[in-house]
Parts: structure tokens; sequence; C-alpha cells
């Protein structure tokens, strides 16, 4: 019985008042739908006339004879079905109008309770439904009971929303809003209470609504916190007037400081504003100017900055800019760094804090989506905003925080200070390098530490002494906030977060005396231990990566006690000298006093002037242009003193970057505003060559390879490295190149012969043959090239039928696509001489980008398409070609031998020559992959005890012996990938072959065994062609060091591969079965076709595929420059220039780039074609010299 899954709607009930029938009911198909409105969907009212009557009987014990039905006894019930459906029963366009199930119900109100949106949830059931469907998901999906659409999805929401949080009227919202305060208020909540310790929700930024809003917070406190009492000792805010008001008024005690981040950020926004009038080359200028009033450490600093600025010559340009400066220098205490000193920031000089926790409510409890109502928003924030902050707080006290944002907060073991001094008897006060620490309030008089920062004084304290700092990342720490985020405390015998190599059985004193510095650990210090986890944290910061978040504002919120109010400074001072005077840099030198650097410093000038004396030749080049960067880049006093810090850093450079090279991270010592200036590639455009067309590097990247004008001959060239071209760049300066430039003009006439020497020439095509000039495979060893040559065969010398059709499986040519004459040539490329030739007469085989040849270490094989026959040839060391085997009629080389011993049956009726192209057979490969795919239709009928598979294989078996071979590679010695498609796509009669069905084969040649089919659709294939893209490309064999980037290798390179997939699901006419047959429409992949130069490696540099990609295809060619940025940093490293600037183009003309890419230098070439013009460019590292 197949169930009809009809949904049945009440059409009339009956009394059921009567003697005979307890119930009495008339059913109608829901497409037969009573039109009560006008707005009734047509596509599901049919007007079905299906009825269903059911009728439920009383029951009573009669006599046989009497009894209308004997046989029912258990269920005395009628069933009359009228089936009459006029519409089909199994059509997706029935099932959608099936109702919603109760199961699907429940589960998507669980979701909705998990904070889903109508899209989410339905999503994650959509999800949910294809894990368990498995195969019988395309049936599920169309089941409106199991799936249903998004408005029912919706209409589900806002009924479960009204249940919930009421109307979304205004009039009703403040009911609601009062109604949920009181059920949260009456709830067991989290203990922390979470951070912030308030919320203030409102819609309109009033002064009026904020000061209300903060008095209404601080009615929710406590009458003993410290916010009520005397409020917090300082306050961070944004420039906002009105909110500097309102706080001031509610706490008149508190400091209030400004972010110095967004301070600074308000400057470069006024300088970048076109009304003010600032010059471009000045901004930067008056931008750190303003920078250094920022962190200038005294007050008495602070007035010479200010009078240098308003001194130099630059400034005092600008009106606006002093008027602005004078307004910001008015509240020079809420920004300026020296009027902080002694304030307790711990550090802390922006609100980034704030901003971090800000990102965390929208990304990851909100999902960037507005709530539907106050309700809500209050909801989530009470509910699941404190939910969140009680599991980052156990993820703190469990020691499952982000090392790198604890980091901080650790003692550093580096450089450990041993001289420390106590000075008071309860080891609070030390003395230590003319610095002093209070361990109490967990400050020191450096610069770094007054303000309450983890100095290297501090450290020293906490590691030495054994002490411990409620500041600091701590077991005391962790202890405290496993109490904020349970609301229990743990017992002093609690091992629950005692480290590994915690032993219970020590004893140590509460206080220690001077000579007790020995390390002495106990579950409040700071243990040595290797297995401890904050020696963990220290010492694995920047080996290993971690998923937990703990953002820094939870770490400092609650490293803050109370009590810090009151704090200040020792006033504690053992010598004659002032604490002030000992309030200097930690990272200053004290082995040296001034007059000791000034003595040095003019001994250096000394030399250089004796050097110029004694040896011109060599100093004036030196000192001239060390004046010249000095006027450059030292203009201003932070530009003079940067170039003083790094004077001498860049000798040994190459040393020092094959060092660099072993570790990540940012390793040259400069600003990233000069890195973003920076332009290291000089392009040389429109030069001058020798007349030929250039084509590409061999694998090892000595040799370079171009075809002659005429495309007869191979021209080789020595490539001399990418230093050649130095002396004519030399004068040069870095940045867009331009053809008119004069000095541009000498150089582009000489670089070509700077950069390579021609070593051979070798004739290679005769009797007519042109050599393709897109197609070249080159050996592993790089000694030998194997190229490719096509002749024209005229109507005149049209060769006879049975030389075109050589078997049955050969094609009809193409008008458009003519047969040729191809000749493969090998050519040694140290000695310059033709080795071998192997000819293709009458024959189509694709030369251009190596699509029709295929080289794997010493195999090449060819694909001729015309014949259907794949020719395998090894390439021998002395440089000869020899014929293995030939793949298609036959697989075996004995094949035609054992034919030839029997009687054909098609030579008996004419008694001629028989010929193959008669044969009726079926060839052995096109045989062997009939029967493979016979045998997987006979086992899937098996395993789904079905016949259906095996019908669909004879229903296309004619389809399948239609099929030809398109395109071939080899994936290893032994086996192939072969494309088969119509023989309408292969000859190229469809406009788009890429869109049509097509079959790979995966075939070894060797046992001559078919070992998988798959359909251009196939998601397995996709699957596998991501997870072992390089084994596809086969790029490891051409050359020993190889950058290549692919899906299989790199992160990035497989997103790209994702987006594009996903762009092609979403376009018009797309959808998941036409982006896999795109991406499948790359195999069989081209030998030798990717480039493997380290800058298109996607894990170094980013950029535009659309202009540059690792596939040896020409591009379109753009006005712009191409822009690669760095991975790690993200900055601009340097741009290419792939066209001719300062030269007008036709509109109407097609610009095409191609790139050449040497192997591993920073050397590549670009030829950009416009209609039928070449411009070929040289694109060089190239830094001004020093």
């Amino acid at each position: 019985m197949i169930r009809s899954e009809t949904v049945w709607r009440v059409q009339r009930t009956h009394k059921s008042t009567g003697r005979l029938n307890v119930y009495k009911g008339d059913f109608r198909c829901q497409h037969n739908v009573q039109q009560v409105s006008k707005h009734v969907k047509e596509s599901k009212n049919t007007g079905c006339p299906a009825v269903l009557k059911i009728t439920i009987q009383r029951y009573f014990s009669l006599p046989k004879h009497k009894d209308p039905l004997p046989e029912v006894i258990e269920f005395p019930a009628l069933c009359e079905l009228l089936y009459l459906h006029n519409h089909l029963l199994d059509s997706a366009a029935v099932k959608k109008f099936r109702p919603l199930s109760n199961l699907t119900q429940k589960r998507l109100i669980e979701l909705f309770e998990l904070g889903h949106t109508a899209a989410t949830a339905r999503q994650m059931l959509q999800m949910e439904l294809e894990l368990q469907s498995n195969e019988d998901y395309v049936e599920a999906c169309m089941d409106s009971s199991k799936l249903p659409s998004l408005s029912v999805v919706n209409h589900l929401l806002n009924n479960e929303f009204r249940k919930i949080y009421g109307s979304r009227r205004e009039s009703d919202i403040d009911r609601e809003v009062e109604k949920y305060i009181s059920s949260y208020n009456q709830q067991p909540f989290c203990v922390a209470g979470g951070i912030p310790i308030g919320y203030i929700i409102t819609n309109a930024e009033e002064t009026n609504i904020f000061r209300e809003g903060v008095k209404l917070l601080c009615e929710c406190f406590p009458e003993k916190c410290c916010l009520l009492q005397n409020g917090p000792l300082i306050v961070m805010i944004d420039d906002d007037l009105k909110e500097r008001e309102v706080l001031s008024e509610i706490w008149p005690n508190s400091t209030y400081l400004l972010c110095q981040f967004h301070v600074l950020k308000a400057v470069w926004r006024w300088l970048m504003n076109s009304e003010n009038k600032i010059l471009k080359e000045h901004r930067q200028e008056l931008y750190f100017f303003f920078k250094s009033l920022m962190y200038a450490e005294t007050e008495m600093q602070l007035k010479e900055l200010l009078q240098n600025m308003l001194e130099n010559s630059t400034i005092r340009k600008y009106d606006k800019f002093i008027i602005y400066l004078s307004k910001l220098f008015s509240k020079k205490q809420l920004w300026c760094t020296c009027h902080r000193k002694m304030l307790l920031t711990r550090g802390n000089n922006t609100t980034n804090y704030v901003e971090s926790l800000i990102k965390v409510l929208k990304e990851t409890i909100l999902g960037r989506v507005k709530a539907f109502s106050l309700v809500q928003l209050l909801d989530f924030i009470v509910t699941k905003f404190e939910k969140y902050l009680h599991s980052r707080y156990l993820d703190f006290s469990f020691g499952r925080s982000n090392k790198k944002l604890v980091k901080r907060f650790l003692p550093d073991d580096k450089g450990i200070i041993q001289n420390i001094r106590s000075l008071n008897k309860d080891n609070t006060y030390f003395e230590i390098d003319q610095h002093f620490v209070d361990l109490e309030s967990s400050i020191c008089t450096c610069f770094v530490g007054m303000n309450g920062k983890l100095c290297k004084h501090l450290s020293a304290v906490i590691l030495k002494q054994n002490k411990q700092s409620t500041f600091v990342y701590s077991l005391e720490s962790r202890k405290l906030m496993y109490e904020v985020a349970t609301g229990k405390k743990l017992d002093s015998n609690s091992t629950l977060l005692l480290p590994l190599s915690f032993n219970p059985s020590h004893n140590f004193p509460s206080s220690q005396s001077d000579d007790a510095l020995q390390p002495q650990f106990s579950s409040t210090v700071l243990p040595h231990s290797s297995n401890d986890i904050l020696s963990q944290f220290n010492n694995n910061t920047l080996k290993h990566s971690s998923n937990d978040t703990l953002s820094p504002r939870d770490i400092d919120t609650f490293s803050q006690p109370c009590n810090d109010n009151n704090m200040v400074l020792p006033t504690i001072n053992t010598t004659s000298q002032p604490i002030a005077a000992t309030c200097q840099n930690s990272d200053s030198e004290t082995d040296d006093d001034d007059g000791d650097y000034l003595q040095k410093f003019d001994d250096i000038i000394n030399r250089i002037k004796s050097g110029y004396k004694n040896n011109p030749d060599v100093f004036k080049p030196a000192i001239k242009k060390m004046v010249k960067n000095v006027n450059k880049f030292g203009k201003t006093e932070t530009g003079l003193v940067s170039a003083l810090h790094n004077f001498g850093r860049n000798l040994n450079y190459s040393s020092r970057v094959l060092k660099c090279s072993r570790r990540r991270g940012n390793q040259i010592p400069v600003q990233p505003t000069a890195i973003a200036r920076r332009k290291s590639i000089y392009s040389v455009v429109d030069i001058e060559k020798p007349p030929c067309f250039l084509r590409k590097f061999s694998p090892d990247g000595q040799h370079f390879v171009a075809f002659s004008l005429d495309q007869t001959s191979i021209e080789i060239y020595e490539y001399k490295g990418p230093a050649a071209g130095e002396t004519l760049l030399s004068k040069l300066c870095v940045g867009q190149p331009n053809a008119n430039d004069p000095d541009h003009r000498g150089i582009r006439s000489k670089i070509f012969e700077q950069f390579f020497k021609l070593k051979h020439t070798v004739n290679v095509a005769v009797n007519d043959e042109q050599l393709n000039r897109e197609c070249s495979l080159f050996t592993d060893d790089g000694n030998h090239i194997i190229v490719g040559s096509a002749a024209y065969i005229s109507d005149d010398n049209m060769p006879p039928f049975f030389e075109i059709y050589r078997n049955n499986e050969s094609v009809s040519p193409n008008p458009r696509s003519y047969l040729e004459n191809y000749t493969l040539h090998l050519i040694d490329m140290k000695n310059g001489i033709l080795c071998d030739r192997r000819t293709f007469k009458t024959d189509k085989i694709f030369l251009s980008h190596n699509q029709g040849l295929y080289l794997y270490h010493d195999f090449l094989c060819v694909l001729s398409v015309q014949h259907q026959t794949i020719h395998v040839f090894q390439v021998k060391d002395n440089g000869t070609f020899i014929n293995v085997r030939n793949i298609g009629r036959f697989c075996y080389e004995d094949d035609e031998l054992y034919l030839s011993s029997v009687r054909y049956p098609e030579w008996e009726p004419c008694k001629t020559p028989f010929k193959p192209y008669r044969e009726t057979s079926i060839n052995a490969l096109k045989h062997r992959i009939l029967v493979f795919l016979y045998k997987r239709a006979v086992e899937e009928c098996k395993n789904k005890d079905s016949p259906k598979p095996l019908c669909e294989y004879y229903q296309n078996f004619e389809h399948f012996c239609q099929l030809r071979m398109w395109k071939m590679q080899l994936i290893d010695k032994s086996h192939l990938l072969i494309k088969y498609a119509s023989e309408d796509v292969i000859t190229l009669r469809l406009p788009d072959p890429n869109a049509q069905p097509s079959f790979f084969v995966v075939y070894n040649m060797v046992t001559t065994e078919v070992l998988a089919v798959y359909e251009n659709t196939s998601e397995k294939l996709l699957n596998i062609f991501e997870s072992f893209c390089d084994y596809f490309r086969n790029a490891a064999l051409q050359a020993p060091t190889q950058l290549s980037c692919s899906p299989s290798n790199n992160t990035y390179a497989r997103t790209l591969q994702h987006r594009f997939q996903q762009t092609i699901i979403n376009a018009r006419f797309g959808g998941q079965t036409e982006a896999v047959k795109r991406l499948l429409a790359q195999l069989p992949i081209s030998s030798q076709s990717y480039s493997v130069s380290p800058y298109l490696d996607l894990a170094l540099f980013s950029y535009d595929d659309k202009w540059v990609s690792v596939m040896e295809r020409p591009k379109a060619c753009g006005d712009q420059p191409i822009r690669f940025y760095a991975r790690d940093s993200g900055l601009l490293r340097f741009k290419i220039y792939a066209g001719v600037h300062g030269k007008n183009h036709p509109v109407s003309a097609r610009r095409l780039v191609a790139f050449t890419f040497h192997p591993f230098d920073p050397f590549a070439i670009s030829v950009q074609r416009t209609n039928s013009e070449y411009v070929v460019n040289f694109h060089v590292r190239h830094v001004e010299s020093d």
C-alpha cells in the first residue's frame, strides 16, 4: 500500500444524537478551497472533487443473520472514499501546501528560544533535515510539513513572540517592560551581574534622558557601593559634552579622561576635511606634531614642544589649525599623557575595552540583527549577555583564557633585576634600580609603572620576593573571578584552581624577611614550574593559538579593587635624591652620561670627515646620499629621531632576511606608515626587445625561451639574475613609470640586454609549419623543452577519406576548425640542438596552453581528438622519443595482432582491404567504460532492490556510445584522467562547451582498468579535487623549490574558490549543480599551466585575481596598477603597472595582458596586447639606494 499523504479538511459534521451513529463527518481535499474570499491563491485551489466520509457506529450485539457487518466487531466504522483527485499526489507543487507538523513546530519553537530569527531558524532546520535524511533529502525538502516556507516560519515566530513578549504596539510596550522586569527580579540570576555593571537603553541621545538614566542606574546599586559614596576614581569617556556634564553632576569628585585614540582620530579627521584647506603633503606632519604633544612625558616637555610647533613655518601657514589646536590645548588635562602621571590608569589610555564589549554585544549576542522590541532587547541583555560573561569568567578561572590577552598581566621573567632591597618590615615597599615599588598598590615610580601598569620592576619584586598582587593574573585573581561567576567562595583547602605542580605539604610564612630571596612557592604565589599553567601561558604565547576568548576589559575591570580610590604614590626616599628625579623611563641606560655620548658622536663625525679627505671617491657619494636622505626624511624632529634610531639596521640584509624567514611576525623595525608608502617594484614599460614572442622561464629559472617573429625557431636566453639591471635603475626613484620620461626612454632600450643574453637559436619548423607560441613543456631537469608546430592543410591537398576517418570513433571535422599536420619537437636547451620529433598527419590536437599534451616526469601523452587516440611516449635523457603505447581502438599493443588472426565478417561482401572505420564493434577503451557503468548499475540495483538503475543504463546506452574524448591528463605514470563529451562539444560546434554534460574517467593504462566514472556535476569529484588539487596540478614536478598556491594547501585560495562557488549558486540561473559544473570545468588541468612565483602565494600577499592569477592565461588589462598587500599586516607592499601610462587607447580596443613570473626571483614580465599591438613591460624589485 502506498500512502497518498493527502491533507483532508473538515467539510461538514453531523449531529451525534442518533441511535446508530456515534460520529459522522465529511472531509474534503485541501485543494478544494471554499471561495470565501477573492484573494485565495489559485495555485492551491484546484476544485478537487475528492471526498472522504467517516462514520463511527455504536456497537450492538445482534444475531449474525441480522448483523449487517458481522466481520466488523472491534471497530464498527465505515470509510467511504470518493477517489477523484484532479491533481498529482507526489509532486513538489502539492507537497508545498502541506501544513506544519507538530514535530517541526516544536523544533522551530526551540530554535526561537535560542535566539534565532525566522530566516536562521529555517536554515538550521534545513541543515538538520539534510543530515538526518541523507539520500531522502530531496523528497524531504519538498515537503512543507518538514521544511516550511519562510512565511510560515515567520508567522509562527510572530505568534510565539506575542506569547512571550506581548504586543509590539508602542502603547503596550511600557506595560510589557514592567511585567518582564518584575518577572526577572523574582528569578535567580548570575551573581556577577554582568559587566558592564549597568545598562541604559534609550532611543534618543539627549542630556535630560541620559541624566535620568544614570540616576535610575545608581538606584539599582547597594548603599555601600563605592560608586554611590565617592564615585569612580577615573572615568574614561569620549569627547561628548553632554555626557561629561551629566557625569560631572553625579560624580563631581571623579577624574575624567578622554580616549587618546579617539582624540587622535578626531585630529586626523579634521586635517583630512577639505574645508580646513590643509595641503596633502602637510597633513601627516601636523598630525605627528600633535601626537608628540599628546605623548609628552612632562609638562616642561609639553611647553617646549608647543613652543616649537608655534614657531614652525609649516604650522604658521594655517591659522585654522592654530585655532583648533588652542581649543584642544585648553582641555589638555583630559588627553595629555603628562597629566596622567599620578592617576591609576593601569596603562589604559583608550576605550578599546568598551569598543570590544560593544562589538561582542552586537555580533555575538545580537548576531548583527535588530531586536523585535524593547522587551526582547532587554531579554537579550539580562539573560544571554550575562550567561556569556558568566562563561567568560569561568574560562578565566580555569585557565582557559586567551594567552595573548593575559600576557600583559603576567610577570615577565626576562631580564630579572637582582638588586632588590626591602624598605619596611612588612615587605611591601622595595627599592630597585633607583625606583620604588609599592606592592600593595601595584605601582612603581618608573614612567611605565607610575600609572599602575605592570613594569619590569614590579615583575622582579613579585617573582623574587614571592609576593602576591591582585593586579596580575594570579591564583587569587582566578579565585575572585570564580566567586563572582558562581556566587560560591572556595574553601581554603580547595584544590580546584591549583596548578599541576602544587605541593600541599609545604608550609609558608605569611611574611618574609629580606634574606628570604630564594623561591618558596605556595598557592598564592607564582611558581616557576614548567607544568604550571601560568608558565605555559608566558612561554607559549607566541607558539600556540587559542580559541578561547577573554577580552582585555574583563581582566582590567576586576583587577582594580575599590580601595584604589584613595591610593597614592609612596613618598619613601632613602637617599638625598628626590623621587621625582628617579621617575625616568625604565628602558633608559645609565652606563654612560650625556657627555660620553656626545663625545662618541663627535668621533663618528670626525671619522666621516677624515674618510672624505683621504678617500673622496668612496665617501663623497655616501655623504651626498646621507644629506639627501636627511633633507628628505629628517625635516621634522620625529623624522630625524627615527632616522637616528634606524641608522645601520639594514646592514647584512641578506643574512638577516634568511634569519627572519624562519620565524613569523614583523621583523623590520620601521613604522607602518613608512611601509605603506614603500613601493619596491619598478616597472619598465614598453621595453625595446628583439623581434620575438616571449614565452616563459625554465623551471630552474636559469633560461628564458622565446619564439621568433616568424614562429619557425626557438630563441634560448640566459637569465642573468634580478640584480642585473640595477646599474640602469640606480638613479631612478620608485613609483609610477612614465613612458615619456627621458631617463626611462634610455633604460627601456637597454634593459633587455641587461637581464637576458642570447644563448642559442634553434630552427625548428619546416614545410610551412608554424610554432604555436602558447605550447611549451619543460622536462624535470630543465635540459629539454618540447614545442609543437602545425601546418594548415589546403583544399588542394585534401587527404583521402580514410585518412580523415581512421577508425569508427573518428569525429566529423568542424569546417571552422580545420584539420592540420602537427609535429612535436624535442630540443636540447643547453646545447641548442633539435634532438627528435614526432609527426601527426591529418589530425586535430589542441596545442594552445598545452591542452592536448601532458608531461609527467618522462612520460608524454598526446591526445588526438580527430582520431580519438592517446599516444604515450617516453622522453629519454639523451633527447629521444620512445613509443610506449596507443590507447583508443586498442588498449594492449598485441590486441591488433590478436584480431588480425581471425577473419573479419565485414571482409566477406566487398572482398576489399578492411578499414577500421567500418568496424561495427565498440573500441577497447569505450568497451571498458561501458562494462564499468553496467557493473555499477547492477550493484546499485542490488543495493536499492530496484531495477531502475539498470533501466537508466540501457536508456542512456546510445548516449554513452556517442561520447568522445575531449581532454586528458596524467595523474601519475599509470593513471589517466580523461574527459568525455558529445561530438558537438569537442569539435567546438556549441558556443558554451563547459556548460554541456560530460564525464570524467579514471583509467589505469597499465592494467587497462577503468577505476571510476564521474559526471561533471559530481560533488564527490569536486571534494576530491579540492582536497588533492596539488596532485592534479603536479606543480612539484618542475622545480625543487615550488611556491604553489592551491585550495588544497592554502586557506586563502580555498576561500576564494568557495566564494566563487557561492557567487554561482546565488546568481541568476545558478545553483549548486551549476557551481559544481563550473568548478569541475578546470579538469583535466593542462600541464605546466600554473605559475609558482612567491608574489602569487596567497599566504604572503593578497591581490585581486581579476587582474592576475596563478593560472597562465591572459587577463583583462586595467588602467590602475595591480596592488599587492601583505597578508600578515594588510599593508600595501608594492604595485605592478601592467599598461603603458600616459598613452591613450581606443575605447573599443580589447586590452589583454599576460604575466610571466620568475619561479623564485623578484622579476616578472607582462605582455599587453591591444588589438594587434604588443607592449612588453619588465617589473623589477628596486628600492632607492642609500
